[in-house]
């Protein structure tokens, strides 16, 4: 700073013979804002200072960088961005000067609150429909006044009113119907043949008559039969049920076809079919029999009962237990010689007594005096099935347990 001090006072000394040539130096006002553009580097570019219409040159008026420095030198919807005011609703998109708008697919408004700033809206801002109609946005932002409601007979789909079964597509042998609810896929009746009507149950035209022991007016076909009858759902007639299974007594239908409810007496309804009862058994037509006096039930079958009340040796024993004719029956390994080890036949009918049943085995009360080796709730169950597997005796501590 010195050395340029010290080299201008040079110059007005070198000048000092003829003070109008230092006059016209800085009175060459074009001159010095060259100089004023070259010392600041920027040679002969453009300078927003060096700009005439922006800056004059006055020494009293403020040089400026653009057009705005602040948003209140703009107008209300607009801001400065850049040194430049731009509509509200755009951005720099770099160090340009072009700009992107930044609400996306929405619409961008001056926000009437507040001055330079925006607000995002659809494109339904602002936008008022007569009665019976409200706004809808379509994929293109443009909106549209579509009806809030539509006639009976008609729904609203995509803005507009259509007919109730517009598009609706029913299956083989049903047709659209419109109502005041909606569509509804009916039976189509005009397309079965003179002398045929079509059953809506089984989905079917079939023969006008109304066939043997149906239960309903056969209006739209037979839906229903009688008990012993079911509905055959490839013709709609009522066929008995021993028909199609042998000695079924009641049945039910379906598609896949009818299956057996009840048998006949005398038979044993077995996986759908009715079967012959067992040996020495009753049966009722249901999937459970009961076994004749003399005979017990020993899983599918009856047999003759292990005792017949006399103190004798049980014709059998149950399940793990030995026979040991005028023993009894043995449970595993004991020695059928020691007293009261084995179980011979007294009386079935009486009791157990509390506290009374003999050693290896647990009172498990009507059930009987059972084997250790399972819960009573276990043997219950057995006997529930008709599988004895414990005694029902009354016995004095110290003589042996017997069936």
């Amino acid at each position: 700073m010195k050395t340029n001090l010290l080299l201008l006072a040079g110059l007005l000394i070198a000048a000092a013979p003829g003070e109008s040539t230092a006059t016209s130096v800085f009175a060459d006002q074009e001159g010095f804002v060259i100089a004023k553009a070259v010392k600041l580097g920027r040679g002969n570019a453009y300078s927003v200072a060096a700009d005439p219409e922006i800056n004059t040159g006055q020494p009293d008026v403020e040089l400026k960088k653009g057009e705005c420095e602040t948003n209140e030198e703009c107008p209300s919807d607009e801001k400065c961005m850049g040194y430049k005011c731009v509509d509200v609703c755009t951005q720099p998109t770099g160090n340009g000067i072009s700009y992107a708008k930044i609400c996306g697919g929405l619409n961008c408004i001056p926000d009437p609150n507040t001055p330079h700033a925006f607000k995002c809206v659809d494109a339904c801002y602002n936008v008022v429909c007569k009665s019976g109609y409200t706004t809808q946005e379509s994929s293109t932002n443009t909106c549209c006044c579509v009806p809030s409601s539509c006639p009976s007979g008609q729904r609203l789909e995509n803005g507009k009113c259509v007919a109730n079964c517009s598009g609706v597509v029913c299956k083989s042998g049903y047709k659209a119907v419109s109502n005041a609810t909606g569509c509804c896929c009916e039976a189509d009746t005009s397309s079965c043949s003179a002398g045929q009507i079509y059953n809506t149950t089984i989905g079917k035209c079939v023969s006008a008559v109304c066939p043997l022991g149906c239960l309903d007016d056969c209006k739209q076909g037979c839906g229903s039969c009688e008990s012993g009858r079911y509905l055959n759902y490839n013709d709609g007639l009522c066929p008995l049920c021993s028909s199609a299974i042998a000695n079924c007594a009641t049945c039910t239908s379906s598609k896949s076809g009818p299956t057996c409810t009840k048998c006949k007496s005398g038979y044993l309804l077995s996986s759908g079919k009715c079967v012959s009862c067992p040996a020495n058994a009753t049966c009722s037509g249901t999937g459970s029999f009961t076994c004749k006096s003399g005979y017990e039930k020993y899983n599918d079958t009856c047999r003759i009962s292990s005792c017949d009340g006399i103190n004798s040796t049980p014709r059998w024993c149950q399940d793990g237990y030995t026979r040991v004719e005028g023993k009894g029956c043995c449970p595993p390994g004991v020695d059928a010689n020691r007293v009261g080890a084995c179980y011979l036949c007294r009386t079935t009918s009486a009791p157990v007594i509390s506290n009374t049943c003999a050693n290896g085995l647990q009172n498990c009360g009507d059930t009987g005096c059972c084997p250790k080796t399972y819960s009573c709730s276990y043997y219950a169950q057995k006997a529930a099935a008709g599988i004895a597997m414990c005694v029902k005796t009354n016995y004095s501590a110290g003589i042996a347990p017997t069936f």
